[in-house]
């Protein structure tokens, strides 16, 4: 009868935790136990002043069970920090992917606007070289700046007057630097 008592309590306390929590509190099931036992002996004139669980035994089935759980529990748990490491490595490999990304947009924004500077300088310096060339020419040849409107009769009589004067080399010169000389802003009289 005692055993069949002893029982009762034992598996409403573990009926309330789980089995791993029942290996860890052994000293607070004696001392469950104990108050149960002593508050119904008291009527019978007993008294229990200890007790003291030795040993827990579980089925190995039982054991090998728990033992998976705890294994599977490890794992999930492990498998959980190296999927936070993994996400932080990610979002770290990502953050330098678009610094990179950025330092690489600006450095070609620079390289285009030198090259546009450059550019719009060698412009200006072509601009320049090519008008001085074409001040030296009409310089060289002695020939008058074309008027602004040039038209086909004004050109055939500059014509007529360099075949009049006997075609020389040197006026044959002169009629090219009048075509070259168009965009000049003084006028000459040719001698």
């Amino acid at each position: 009868m005692l055993r069949s008592f002893l029982i009762g309590p034992i598996r409403a306390y573990l009926n309330k935790h789980t089995l791993e929590e029942v290996f860890g509190k052994k000293d607070e099931i004696s001392l469950s136990i104990r108050e149960q036992l002593t508050d119904y002996l008291k009527s019978y004139g007993f008294a229990v002043h200890s007790l003291e669980m030795t040993e827990l035994t579980v089925s190995p089935e039982v054991m090998h069970a728990l033992n998976e759980a705890q294994k599977q529990r490890r794992n999930c748990d492990t498998a959980r920090v190296d999927m936070a490491k993994l996400r932080v490595e990610k979002v770290r490999e990502a953050e330098a992917e678009a610094l990179s990304a950025e330092l690489y947009g600006r450095r070609l924004s620079e390289e285009c606007q030198q090259l546009i500077l450059q550019a719009a300088s060698d412009e200006a310096l072509c601009s320049s070289f090519e008008g001085a060339r074409r001040e030296q020419a009409i310089e060289e040849t002695h020939a008058q700046h074309l008027p602004e409107q040039l038209d086909a009769e004004m050109l055939t009589s500059l014509l007529r007057e360099i075949d009049e004067e006997g075609a020389s080399l040197l006026t044959g010169s002169q009629a090219a630097g009048l075509v070259l000389g168009k965009a000049g802003p003084s006028q000459h009289s040719m001698s």
